[in-house]
């Protein structure tokens, strides 16, 4: 593999582009062979052999040619290094070992470390155009795990081809550190190739793009300068589109202390079309787990859960204003919605109402209510994209 940069800062492009072409070739140079036992190094596919893992730099590109992964320079088109023998579709399963169906798809390593992934079972399908958006979360407690969070494409071509936006804790393949960063990244039976990293601070928003552009797959963070281009021509294939969360953590608490990162204005385009989109959600060993919010398509919005949903969180400090029938509740951490249930007492009629704050002002008309004066009792439960929380905390009043 070739030498590793890591470039900081926002100005630093990061895009992947591939394009699969099959063409005739003289070969030039050939890979050696990998050794027994070699270093394994981590990847957002998982751990790979080290001597399989390529660093592209800036004016060269990678391309298959008879079945050869080939490094080619972009303003000549020559090709200056033939970078791996790439093994035939059933010999590539055969040799590599999947952990499941739904963890390594593509047989892409012995040792998967994708923890969960998000996939639209609605599809295969033609899409031309994928995005998601998320925010930077909070450094992890922890300099020994590696994580990787974002979006792919896994492409239903003969090169079992996945392409990825991976935002990443800790160190890899391509670099980095114990910070996070963003670079993309491709397979192909096996071999990964990848582009620069780029040093993002917690807090930065993301947008991870990515499409089919004439003969290419192009993958990238917009916003970021566009970096060289990791560059395999293919024609168009259908494809998966998915999320997912991929790394070594031990515990609950090597992932970052805010519990979830929220993928937002999640869309995929066919064409200029947007197809109905159904997330078929994952979940880890830790708890792990995806919050399907909404499948909407555009403005679709999956979780990714650091560990159980916390179901046993329960409202606190509800107080409730006779005056201007208000009520208030201290807000519970990561909710997005509170079910209110109304009953009088000691025996009558339920009301109901959704809330996304945690005040509602003049509640009994809100909830069609038109009381009596009486006696009440009333419940709040937080509700998450991961789940429903604890309704345990009844309120009686006098209305």
């Amino acid at each position: 593999m070739e030498s590793k940069r890591v470039l900081p800062g926002p100005s630093v492009v990061v895009i992947c582009l591939i394009l699969l072409i099959n063409s005739c070739t003289k070969d030039i140079t050939h890979p050696v062979n990998a050794p027994q036992n070699e270093e394994m190094v981590s990847t957002p596919f998982g751990s790979v052999a080290k001597s399989k893992v390529f660093y592209i730099e800036n004016g060269y590109s990678a391309k298959v040619v008879n079945n050869h992964l080939w490094k080619v320079e972009v303003s000549t088109g020559k090709m200056v290094k033939d970078l791996a023998e790439l093994p035939s579709q059933a010999e590539h399963l055969n040799t590599n070992t999947r952990t499941s169906s739904s963890n390594d798809p593509y047989g892409t390593s012995t040792s998967s470390n994708e923890i969960m992934h998000a996939e639209d079972t609605k599809g295969p399908n033609d899409f031309t155009d994928f995005k998601i958006e998320f925010i930077v979360p909070v450094i992890p407690n922890q300099t020994t795990e590696t994580l990787y969070i974002g979006n792919n494409l896994r492409i239903l071509s003969p090169n079992l081809s996945d392409l990825r936006c991976a935002l990443q804790y800790g160190p890899s393949a391509a670099g980095g550190g114990w910070y996070w960063s963003i670079g993309c990244w491709s397979i192909i039976l096996g071999n990964v190739t990848h582009g620069s990293l780029a040093s993002v601070a917690p807090g930065t928003s993301l947008i991870a793009q990515i499409q089919f552009q004439t003969n290419q797959y192009a993958a990238y963070f917009i916003g970021y300068s566009v970096d060289h281009p990791l560059n395999i021509n293919d024609t168009f294939y259908q494809s998966y589109v998915g999320q997912f969360l991929a790394g070594n953590p031990k515990t609950v608490g090597g992932y970052p202390s805010q519990g979830n990162v929220k993928l937002t204005n999640i869309y995929a385009q066919v064409s200029g079309a947007y197809p109905t989109l159904l997330w078929g959600a994952g979940s880890g060993s830790l708890g792990e787990n995806f919050g399907v919010l909404s499948n909407a398509n555009p403005n679709g919005e999956v979780d990714i859960w650091f560990g159980p949903c916390p179901v046993t969180q329960t409202v606190q400090n509800a107080q409730w204003t006779s005056s201007n029938t208000t009520l208030t509740w201290n807000i519970v951490p990561n909710a997005y919605e509170y079910w209110i249930a109304v009953m009088s007492s000691p025996v009558g009629a339920g009301f109901y109402y959704m809330s996304s704050s945690n005040t509602v002002s003049d509640f009994f008309t809100k909830l069609g209510m038109y009381p009596a004066h009486g006696n009440y009792v009333l419940s709040i439960t937080p509700i998450y994209s991961c789940g429903w929380g604890n309704d345990t905390y009844p309120i009686s009043f006098t209305y």
